[in-house]
């Protein structure tokens, strides 16, 4: 089974270049022609819009792409911030892969994949993978296909 949330992803990052750009037009419009006194609508629009932007990092939209048809599960996952880009990838053997667990934060809106593998120390956990992005169907699809491979 393959996800990849390319196309979503990419529709993410537009809809938060369209957001920052409106704002931006906005402020400038409205400093242009002053709608209310003391830039009450200037202080307003920003405190929203930051509020707004706060909420978008807190959730981490991450483009998500997973495989598990060789004889490897990978992911390969990048946070969809405007600031931080860099790019994740994990790959582990099917055969020594342990557990998942999907932790959910933020009033049960945000998330995230933890997995697990066997090695020869005893086991690996792997740091936290935000499922955000991804729809329902496909959280349960990737549930379902992970569930089959543990060892």
């Amino acid at each position: 089974m393959i996800i990849n949330i390319k196309d979503r992803a990419t529709t993410i990052k537009l809809g938060y270049s369209l957001f920052i750009i409106i704002y931006l037009a906005l402020l400038v419009f409205s400093l242009i022609f002053t709608f209310l006194p003391n830039y009450l609508f200037e202080a307003v629009l920003s405190i929203v819009c930051v509020a707004l932007f706060i909420i978008y990092m807190t959730m981490g939209h991450t483009y998500l792409y997973y495989n598990d048809e060789a004889d490897k599960l990978v992911f390969r996952y990048q946070m969809l911030n405007p600031f931080i880009t860099n790019r994740k990838a994990i790959e582990i053997p099917k055969k020594l892969f342990l557990k998942f667990e999907i932790k959910k934060s933020l009033f049960g809106l945000k998330k995230q994949i933890v997995l697990y593998q066997k090695t020869k120390d005893g086991v690996a956990k792997y740091s936290p993978i935000c499922l955000t992005s991804l729809k329902k169907s496909e959280i349960n699809n990737l549930v379902a296909s992970l569930s089959k491979h543990i060892a």
